[in-house]
């Protein structure tokens, strides 16, 4: 039985359309092979593109399109043959109707049904093709080979509601065409009264049998929305199953058939064909059922290197000789920020690989010709490439010690450098210097003090950790910086750094530096302090170290500034304690009495 909603815009919001091809299925020979009811999107069947395109035929057009479906008339198949007249010849006397809001209106005129569809599709806004596969789904009139007269009567199953007979004032092939037209453009003009609505989800049942169920769609848009207005049900998978035949009890097959048919006679009614390595990788991900979902544009080729994309409705497939064909999701950050970087055309190429999710965090990575990116919840999409993401990959990408990129790579730096800065640290690139990681206390000592502008300048070593009283150290080109949990991170470098390495770094007698050298001082020279003394430098001096009594007597004597100068000797022991010299006199330091006494020479 055909069933379709009344024209009372009350019932309009809550009875439903039943589509004749709840019972009714093609001839074997009718059936294409191209489309599966697999690829049927329950949000989004048709696109509003397709839907409302007015000038995707021409009548002739049509005329032609049911002279193909039908070449041949069959009349003498029913017991009154004069009662039977194919849909390709078919011809009345159309109903005149005032314009409005929604259609254009229409003149009374003899018409044949090819000049009707696309009369009314051009009055109304309403795609030729919508007319004929609805045509079809209700009544199979578009390849019926021998329809009696009253098929035509409720063509497109207007004014047909679920619980009463089909009211008569609608009546014959004009008056369904175009009142089935003016209520699609109705559904259009008014989506917030009814209970499909676009962009939002919404439960839709498999069969008009509530006991049978059905799941929560989110319908992608108006089109789509209109068609379960008008045909309230989405085909189970045994509805899917079965292609263009029967299901189960539950099934319902308005909706599914509108796909098929569309599909077959038209192309993809969401979007456009797929071929060549650009289908075959929309097909390996899955077409319509992917996250791709339906094409939305052609093929589109003459790309940078040969190559060639194609847009679908979540997301887009790009192909080159040198990469193969890879998809980008859209409205992803990393597809967006790829975008942003003028697409292939820019400095990562084309995607080598699709989008790789369920890294640390919950994100997300893609690799492309000329590097990668990455994504995640707590940081955005980020690039990197050559020497900084080889060190980048050596430490365990995000999931080692710097975490995900939070910056681009900067370039153009000191000596030709790179640096690119990471949750957790930064990395650094210099042709002399190659690529290190710095994080943590001492790289942030290095960028507060300038980076690779600094008088450290750019990093040469790791990180070196698991030192005495577990601190740590990094080798830079002027210097070094080291730390501990008791002192904080400080460098050192040039003379002072030589005379403490050479008494045993951090493990030797003064341990960690606990501030930064000092310059400037008296005849040019500079001092250090460490924790357990500190180191002198100056050009006639060279660097040593004071500590202890001996060091303690030097500073009241005034230190550099004072009469004894700069020690030029590390401290040495005596037959009494220790003695060290200086540029004017010497310390001894007794350690019977724990004094000191100054000779000045």
């Amino acid at each position: 039985m055909i069933r379709v909603l009344k024209t009372s815009f009350a019932a309009l919001a809550t009875m439903a359309v039943v589509a004749a091809a709840l019972t009714l299925a093609p001839a074997a020979s009718d059936e294409a092979q191209a489309a599966s009811a697999w690829d049927f999107d329950a949000g989004y069947i048709i696109s509003d593109a397709n839907f409302y395109d007015s000038n995707s035929m021409t009548a002739g057009d049509v005329q032609s399109f049911l002279n193909a479906r039908v070449p041949n008339c069959e009349a003498w198949r029913d017991s009154n043959p004069r009662d039977v007249t194919c849909l390709k010849d078919y011809s009345t006397q159309t109903t005149a109707k005032p314009a409005d809001t929604y259609c254009s209106g229409y003149p009374s005129q003899r018409q044949t049904a090819a000049q009707i569809i696309d009369g009314v599709a051009r009055s109304c806004g309403i795609s030729q093709k919508v007319l004929l596969v609805t045509l079809q789904k209700e009544n199979a009139l578009v390849n019926h080979t021998w329809p009696s007269s009253w098929r035509y009567q409720t063509a497109m199953g207007y004014g047909c509601p679920d619980n009463a007979a089909c009211d008569t004032q609608y009546y014959g092939l004009f008056n369904q065409i175009y009142r089935a037209a003016w209520q699609f453009k109705y559904y259009a003009a008014h989506p917030n009264s009814y209970a499909y609505r676009a962009g939002q989800n919404n439960y839709v049942q498999w069969n008009p049998n509530a006991a049978c169920g059905g799941s929560t769609v989110y319908i992608r848009n108006q089109a789509t929305a209109s068609l379960y207005i008008y045909t309230p049900y989405q085909p189970n998978n045994a509805a899917k199953n079965a292609g263009y035949g029967s299901g189960d009890d539950c099934s319902s097959y308005g909706n599914r058939n509108f796909f098929l048919w569309y599909s077959d006679w038209f192309g993809s009614p969401t979007g456009y064909a797929t071929s060549g390595a650009i289908g075959a990788k929309y097909t390996a991900l899955g077409r319509e059922r992917s996250y791709l979902g339906p094409a939305v544009s052609a093929e589109g080729s003459g790309l940078r290197g040969g190559g060639a994309y194609q847009v679908f409705v979540g997301g887009q497939i790009h192909w080159s000789p040198a990469t193969g064909a890879h998809a980008t999701k859209g409205g992803s950050a990393i597809q967006s920020f790829w975008a942003g970087l003028n697409w292939e055309n820019g400095p990562l190429g084309y995607p080598a690989s699709d989008e790789i999710v369920g890294l640390r965090g919950n994100g997300a990575s893609q690799v492309f010709q000329n590097g990668q990116v990455h994504w995640s919840p707590q940081t955005p999409a980020r690039m990197t490439r050559g020497a900084i993401q080889d060190r980048w990959a050596s430490s365990g990408w995000e999931s080692g010690q710097v975490g995900y990129p939070v910056s681009n790579e900067t370039t153009g730096l000191k000596d030709g450098g790179a640096t690119q800065q990471f949750q957790y640290g930064r990395i650094t690139w210099s042709p002399q210097t190659g690529t290190w990681i710095t994080r943590g206390a001492i790289g942030d000592l290095w960028v507060e003090i300038g980076r690779e502008e600094s008088t450290l300048r750019y990093p040469t070593s790791p990180e070196y950790t698991n030192l005495s009283n577990a601190g740590s150290a990094q080798v830079y080109q002027g210097g070094q910086v080291h730390w501990s949990p008791t002192t904080g991170a400080h460098l050192t470098r040039g003379a002072i750094l030589t005379a403490w390495a050479g008494s045993g770094y951090e493990r030797g007698l003064l341990g960690y530096p606990v501030a930064e050298e000092q310059t400037g001082l008296t005849a040019g020279g500079a001092l250090q302090r460490f924790q357990n003394g500190l180191y002198t430098w100056s050009p006639q001096s060279g660097a040593h170290s004071v500590h202890g009594g001996i060091g303690d007597a030097w500073a009241a004597a005034g230190g550099t500034q004072g009469k004894l100068g700069y020690p030029v000797s590390e401290e040495t022991s005596s037959p009494s304690g220790a003695r060290q010299q200086f540029q004017n006199g010497s310390i001894s330091w007794n350690a019977t009495n724990n004094t000191a006494s100054i000779a000045l020479s």
